[in-house]
């Protein structure tokens, strides 16, 4: 073993018994590979993995995957003081496997960072007789290499704690729900947490609250904890965040774009959540073959800048912050376009009346509105929009009106106090005020939207007629059933039409917000109480 066992090593337990399982137990396949995004502590779990359960071997040999596999494996023989050691390097290679292959017990191969899936395939026959661990940021595998792929995960946030504490002592006083707040910031990453937990005990003086903060304050990458405070890795690896996922990102060529505008697209969606395909499809527009948008998806999972357990996609926290860092660089933002996406996905989802359609991607709403309004994109205020009737939907009132109220002040600000969507954002209010039976107010605010659409839309536009509607169903319940009855005859004028709902569109006839029409759901259903 060229590297120490970590003293502060810290859980994995139930997965180093899982490997003892495969490579100690299970002889009807090759090995096991350790996969998952960089800063996850693959090389670390097989380094106590060689500390734990070499003895059960005939030899334990460590090979970087990464480099020279030729002189790696010339390096082992050299170790193992072979007799007759020849002097060229093809000789030296043939006299190590040799050993490997002969009588004595079964040996542990590690191939750490084995990223390369060709070279790995061309090495694989001659490694054969031995049992092998592979540590790789790929997750998928071609099942004819026969190799069961166990996915590592982030760290508990209990096992999170104990490794802050063993790396700054100091941290055992502290109150639990500090350190608590800090792994959840760090999205529970072995290598960030064991970066900041040695920025902790170098600076004494720093409380974890303060640390957070700064962190909080900026970029957590750039941050100098993160980046290049630290000056020894137990593994030899680097010690920067950022520097970990450009290894990944660097490995994107030219021939990559649109795996690249994807990887970038679920940097502003919400970290550690599945991303429906549709955001991403969606954003990318109706110009790429579902094939290539497959392609492009395994391209990122195959060098872990995106996970894919379980069927879904998601990205972790720090990750999804170095996509947009690499966006924020690019020439052109994927933002915008992403903007315009979540405006008409969203629209469809809540236009359904299906709760359920709405669902998975409510969090993925959020954090896209909250990356429009920081860019002032125009679209974020029928972003907020949306949230808000979601909110209005899921009975949420309070933050209805609360994410309602910033859409109208974004759209007042980009559009004037006329505007079409100026007065749907006063109407959704209106309703939220309703169902909290602030009725007074709520007839406030209908009659400005009433006011607004008839100059824009005229007197006798259907989104008038909806707008009339809200306003009669207030007017019903103040008790006004004179005032009430005029604004339902002008709502449905002819008694023939009874039973036809109106929807009240976004602007559906404007030519500068196209990607918001179409919604009946963003005005409210219609009451038809007369």
């Amino acid at each position: 073993m060229t590297f120490l066992q970590n003293a502060v090593f810290t859980g994995r337990q139930d997965d180093l018994i899982e490997l003892g399982g495969y490579l100690l137990y299970s002889h009807d396949e090759r090995g096991v590979v350790v996969s998952g995004m960089g800063g996850l502590g693959k090389s670390q779990l097989a380094v106590e993995f060689c500390y734990r359960y070499g003895r059960f071997f005939r030899g334990v040999h460590w090979i970087q995957a990464n480099l020279d596999i030729q002189a790696e494996i010339a390096e082992n023989g050299l170790a193992m003081g072979l007799p007759y050691w020849p002097d060229k390097l093809p000789e030296q290679v043939q006299a190590t496997l040799k050993v490997w292959q002969g009588e004595g017990g079964q040996r542990l191969i590690v191939l750490d960072n084995a990223e390369d899936l060709q070279v790995l395939q061309n090495w694989l026959p001659k490694l054969q007789s031995a049992r092998l661990l592979i540590t790789s940021r790929r997750e998928s595998w071609p099942i004819d290499m026969g190799l069961n792929v166990k996915k590592l995960e982030v760290l508990a946030r209990r096992q999170c704690i104990e490794l802050l504490c063993k790396l700054a002592a100091r941290l055992k006083e502290m109150p639990d729900e500090q350190l608590d707040n800090l792994a959840n910031f760090l999205g529970d990453l072995p290598l960030a947490l064991d970066l900041a937990g040695r920025y902790l005990a170098d600076r004494p003086e720093l409380p974890v609250e303060g640390y957070l903060a700064e962190l909080e304050a900026g970029s957590a990458l750039e941050h100098t904890s993160l980046r290049d405070w630290a000056g020894h890795s137990p593994t030899g690896h680097l010690t920067s965040l950022a520097a970990t996922f450009a290894l990944s990102w660097e490995r994107l060529t030219e021939g990559d774009e649109l795996a690249k505008q994807l990887f970038k697209i679920g940097g502003y969606c919400a970290p550690n959540i599945p991303i429906p395909r549709q955001i991403l499809a969606k954003a990318m527009g109706t110009d790429v073959p579902d094939h290539e948008l497959d392609r492009a998806l395994r391209k990122l999972t195959s060098l872990g800048l995106m996970d894919s357990s379980e069927g879904s996609r998601r990205m972790h926290s720090l990750l999804a912050e170095f996509a947009r860092l690499q966006d924020q660089d690019s020439d052109e933002s994927v933002l915008p376009d992403l903007a315009e996406a979540m405006v008409e996905i969203t629209t469809e989802a809540i236009e359904s009346g299906l709760p359920e359609n709405m669902k998975p991607l409510h969090e993925h709403l959020d954090f896209v509105a909250r990356s429009a309004e920081e860019s002032n994109l125009q679209s974020s205020g029928a972003l907020w929009n949306n949230l808000g009737v979601n909110l209005k939907d899921l009975a949420d009132y309070e933050g209805a009106k609360r994410i309602l109220e910033k859409a109208l002040k974004i759209d007042e600000k980009a559009y004037g106090p006329d505007h079409p969507n100026v007065a749907r954002d006063v109407n959704n209010i209106g309703l939220v005020l309703q169902a909290q039976g602030d009725l007074q107010e709520a007839r406030k605010r209908f009659e400005r939207a009433l006011k607004i659409g008839e100059k824009a839309y005229g007197p006798d536009h259907p989104n008038v007629a909806a707008m009339a509607n809200n306003l009669g169903t207030v007017l019903q319940y103040q008790g006004d059933l004179k005032e009430a009855r005029k604004c339902y005859e002008r709502a449905y004028p002819s008694p023939k039409i009874t039973n036809m709902v109106w929807p009240f569109y976004q602007y559906l006839d404007h030519p500068t917000n196209k990607s918001t029409f179409g919604s009946r759901k963003l005005f409210g259903q219609p009451s038809f109480r007369c």
